[in-house]
């Protein structure tokens, strides 16, 4: 958390949302009467890829269908909608992330860190979008998106994603107040009906003001390791390790519940595990491994059940697996198994239809 003047972004090139949003937004659209394949259309989107966890959509051909929904239903509050109405979670890993999280706090961490996963909308940038800011004794959440002005329905979108999706699982939503830079439309009342706060236009930045004390509230929606990405196959992963109460199997445990965090040490899993760092390096040789090479099986393992799954994209499976971005887990993938994650994926689709077909006959 950063205290400082608000400063929007500059503007980056590549932009892109992943499938899945795109998907949730055609889904809404549908049962408002505006069929997929029209959306389709007239954004140049090829509805086929959807379904593909690793399909990324332009940011342009993204908003081009909305606005076109927006047209067609004649509904300008259609984003702010569409964030009441699906929530991350069914839509996006940064979602269930997010309810994964044992506060409010940490749940912004995990928004922070994942959010490029569902809409980049800073193109290369690593930069999050998302900003928490203190004024004195004020709490905000600001939206740094650099195309706000060009795009103003995407923080539309994300105001109604974060005041309500809190509201399904909470008594209240985190949520106090809003403001937005842009003058207040005809369809103001809309704001505050979804959003259910004050919501002040022709403002110096584009915020939420969060309830000081909601970054220490619960949340916990989701076990620690089920995202609702998981297969079969990764839960069963877990109760194996867990049948042998060895350190390193302890240690697996506790590493698979927080590999997502991304910052994960020796020192931190010791104090987890009620230990010394040099007690657990001492019986992890007593049992032949060591913190790195159980990190590293655990972190192959895992990869592999999540690209044999097919439900998360290869971004996602670098972040699951507790890397910061896509080429560092794709050089690391390499060395453990000499190919790429996504010929790995490949080889493991050929497979999957080689023994359907021969089921089949």
């Amino acid at each position: 958390m950063i205290d400082r003047p608000y400063r929007p972004r500059s503007v980056n090139s590549g932009a892109t949302v992943a499938a899945g949003v795109v998907a949730g937004l055609f889904d809404f659209c549908s049962k408002l009467g505006v069929s997929p394949d029209i959306l389709a259309d007239v954004s140049d989107i090829d509805i086929t890829n959807l379904a593909n966890p690793d399909a990324r959509v332009s940011l342009g051909a993204y908003m081009q269908a909305m606005r076109f929904a927006i047209t067609a239903t004649g509904r300008p509050e259609l984003p702010l909608a569409f964030g009441e109405a699906a929530g991350m979670s069914e839509l996006s890993i940064v979602g269930l992330l997010m309810e994964a999280s044992e506060t409010v706090g940490d749940a912004y961490v995990q928004m922070r860190r994942y959010g490029r996963l569902a809409i980049e909308a800073t193109g290369s940038s690593a930069e999050p979008r998302f900003e928490l800011i203190r004024k004195g004794n004020r709490l905000f959440l600001a939206d740094e998106q650099p195309v706000v002005q060009e795009y103003p329905e995407l923080t539309e979108n994300a105001f109604a994603w974060l005041a309500c999706g809190p509201r399904r699982y909470m008594k209240r939503s985190p949520v106090i107040s809003a403001s937005v830079t842009w003058p207040k439309p005809e369809h103001w009342q809309a704001y505050e009906k979804i959003l259910r706060c004050p919501v002040h236009f022709e403002s110096e930045w584009n915020a939420i003001e969060m309830a000081p004390e909601s970054l220490s509230w619960p949340v916990r929606q989701n076990p620690k390791y089920v995202f609702g990405i998981l297969t079969d196959r990764a839960d069963h992963l877990i109760k194996e390790l867990g049948d042998v109460r060895r350190t390193s199997s302890e240690l697996q445990n506790l590493l698979a519940a927080i590999l997502h965090e991304g910052s994960i040490t020796a020192e931190s899993a010791a104090r987890h595990m009620g230990m010394s760092r040099q007690t657990l390096f001492r019986r992890l040789d007593n049992e032949g491994t060591d913190f790195t090479t159980v990190l590293r099986e655990l972190r192959e393992e895992l990869a592999k059940t999540y690209l044999n799954g097919s439900k998360a994209s290869l971004n996602e499976v670098a972040y699951l697996v507790g890397f910061s971005d896509a080429s560092s887990f794709t050089r690391a993938f390499k060395r453990w198994t000499g190919i790429a994650p996504g010929e790995f994926r490949q080889q493991a689709l050929r497979k999957a239809v080689s023994h359907w077909k021969t089921d089949r006959r």
